[in-house]
């Protein structure tokens, strides 16, 4: 239980102490001031720590897409409670700023980029300002869908305090360009912060479309100020393509994907007459996990398979797919893998996969045209297209996300007819699921495991009235919204709960030692570290004009080993007490005392919420008669 959780908490055990005193005497409308305001307190939310894709400050990148400034992007936009956002587009104000979002309701914000002629990133290189920057004042969560005639693809946008320095980039075997239309593979940076320098390095083969300008087997550096977006595109998939930022090792926004392509199931296959565009933000490196599972989209139980790619982070990494480490679906495995390996293979059931060593795992769709069950192409019984989606390892699950459900609309029209969602948790919590508030029956989930469950839930009825779907399991789950039209279709993952595994920032409450999820202004409470390795130095930012605190040679709180890692707590000695309500940047530098291309320090960053203390608003009479109402 969080801090205001506690104190809701402990303002119920009040409250529920004068309904009991006093219900023989006091009159039927204190009475029933008291019992509403138990009501209210029960109900009243409790706040995620910012760990999560909710945030309040994003970067997003308009990627290349095969039909240029006749595509739209789409920013949809959702939260859990007010929240008021501003949109820099390219460095130019968004004309419906500020754009006003209701709790968990979602909203679309529409981009032309025929209006806004410095957002779209055409052809490949740095383009100076270009990047989509979103500001709200509350945490938001935040989808980008870029589309055009029957191609679409979307991603769910990850906040600037979640962004790493070091990532891989991932896609799909790239279909050569055609018929004037350049189709190329592609990765997209935005830089965040001025002053950033960018390294990647490229695999052998994989050119730049100006097949000069950078060689595959060579590795390059760039610079970037805040809102720069660079670009790269080649002939061949960038799947693999390492990326990291260096000298002080500022974080990045990085993309990938593809300005159109198509392919059937059977790894290494690039044919399709069906062909989408590909769109994903990736996953910084330090949040990969160990173990991820999969359940198949609709249309791979329906005629098709899914593809799975696996990319591996670390050298000597061994994989497991579904208990094997010699198979993955008839794939031959070759243990170990070294740093970069990719693996691919099929499937139309679900999947679990595990690793030594963390890795990134995806899911892709396939053209419509590979369906044997579309015998007519312009009347598909099962449409569809090429779609890419960057899972979250069941390590990084999320309680209670709002998604929306992309409907067709008149400024960005698409194909998508039909839309679901796919949900993975513990079969256990299949009694306390709820989607939009309803309970789903056991009967409609599938067994994965012993331990987990997949549901498949069809949404499109539900969307026509209301195309915004909550989804809650208080003990976490992983998520996918999706949907189809003719030769399009368009899927993001509903949210994950983003974090570095083995280095991170927690608040507790004093009270009682638990992880806070929010505070109250005035209220004190206790910050602490978790590395992977034994420092001599920390260096704890607290914000809100607080001097920095500097600890040499800090005691070990304790430790313990997760995942074969063993990790360092370290406690701030001195109680930290915000005496105002706002969003709290907590930063902590750490001396590392390994090799780094960061420098001396790490840094690690938490975004925590201090909420200010409710106010009273009533009045009552200094004196009453006899039986009159006060």
């Amino acid at each position: 239980m969080g801090v205001l959780a506690n104190v809701n908490f402990r303002l119920l055990k009040a409250v529920h102490f004068l309904l009991h005193k006093y219900r023989k005497r006091a009159p039927k409308r204190i009475l029933s001031l008291l019992l509403f305001l138990s009501i209210f307190l029960l109900n009243q939310p409790t706040f995620a720590q910012n760990t999560s894709n909710e945030g309040t400050d994003f970067w997003v990148a308009y990627t290349g897409h095969v039909d240029g400034t006749n595509s739209r992007l789409t920013l949809f936009i959702t939260a859990k409670v007010n929240a008021s956002v501003n949109i820099m587009v390219g460095g130019v104000p968004y004309a419906g700023n500020p754009v006003q979002v209701l709790a968990n309701q979602a909203v679309p914000v529409y981009i032309n980029p025929n209006l806004y002629t410095n957002v779209y990133i055409d052809g490949e290189g740095t383009r100076l300002n270009r990047g989509i920057h979103v500001t709200a004042t509350a945490p938001i969560i935040l989808y980008s869908h870029i589309s055009n005639a029957a191609r679409s693809a979307a991603t769910m946008v990850l906040p600037t305090r979640a962004l790493g320095n070091e990532y891989y980039a991932m896609a799909y075997n790239q279909m050569p360009s055609m018929n004037a239309e350049t189709r190329v593979s592609e990765f997209t940076l935005v830089g965040v912060e001025d002053n950033t320098r960018v390294k990647f390095s490229l695999p052998v083969g994989v050119n730049s479309i100006a097949n000069t300008t950078y060689i595959g087997g060579f590795s390059y550096e760039i610079d970037l100020n805040q809102g720069d977006v660079f670009q790269f595109q080649s002939t061949k998939d960038v799947t693999g393509v390492k990326i990291i930022t260096v000298g002080a090792c500022k974080p990045l926004a990085v993309f990938s994907g593809s300005t159109k392509v198509g392919f059937c199931e059977d790894p290494g296959s690039i044919f399709g007459s069906g062909q989408d565009n590909l769109y994903q933000q990736l996953f910084p490196v330090t949040t990969w996990g160990k173990n991820y599972l999969t359940a198949p989209f609709y249309n791979a139980l329906n005629g098709v398979k899914d593809i799975i790619r696996i990319l591996v982070g670390t050298d000597n990494t061994t994989v497991s797919v579904n208990g094997s480490t010699t198979t993955a679906n008839g794939v031959a495995l070759a243990n170990p893998y070294a740093k970069g390996s990719i693996i691919t293979f099929s499937s139309s059931t679900p999947n679990t996969i595990s690793a030594t060593e963390p890795i990134s795992v995806a899911q892709i769709q396939v053209s419509a045209s590979c369906n044997p069950n579309n015998i007519n192409l312009n009347n598909q019984a099962y449409p569809g297209d090429p779609e890419l989606t960057i899972l979250n390892p069941i390590e990084q699950t999320l309680k209670d996300i709002t998604v929306y459900s992309a409907v067709s609309v008149a400024a960005a029209p698409t194909n998508i007819t039909k839309h679901y969602i796919n949900v993975i948790l513990k079969t256990a919590d299949i009694p306390v699921f709820t989607l939009d508030n309803v309970g789903v029956p056991a009967s409609q989930f599938t067994a994965i495991d012993a331990d987990y469950s997949y549901l498949i839930k069809d949404v499109t009825t539900a969307s026509a009235t209301n195309p915004t779907h909550r989804i809650k399991a208080p003990n976490g789950f992983l998520a996918i919204a999706y949907g189809y039209g003719n030769f399009e279709s368009y899927a993001y993952l509903a949210g994950a709960d983003i974090k570095n595994l083995n280095q991170f920032i927690q608040v507790r409450d004093p009270v009682n030692n638990t992880i806070a999820t929010s505070a109250c202004a005035g209220q004190s409470f206790t910050v602490e570290t978790t590395l992977p390795y034994p420092t001599t130095e920390l260096r704890w930012d607290l914000a809100d004009g607080l001097s920095e605190i500097i600890q040499t040679n800090p005691t070990i709180d304790r430790q313990y080993i997760l995942n074969g890692v063993t990790l360092y707590v370290y406690k701030l000695q001195t109680a930290v007490n915000y005496p105002t309500a706002g969003i709290k940047n907590i930063v902590v530098k750490s001396l590392n005392p390994g090799a780094s291309l960061c420098g001396d320090y790490d840094i690690i960053n938490l975004s925590f919420e201090v909420f200010a203390l409710p106010t009273a608003v009533f009045s009552a009479s200094p004196q009453a008669c006899v039986n009159s109402g006060v």
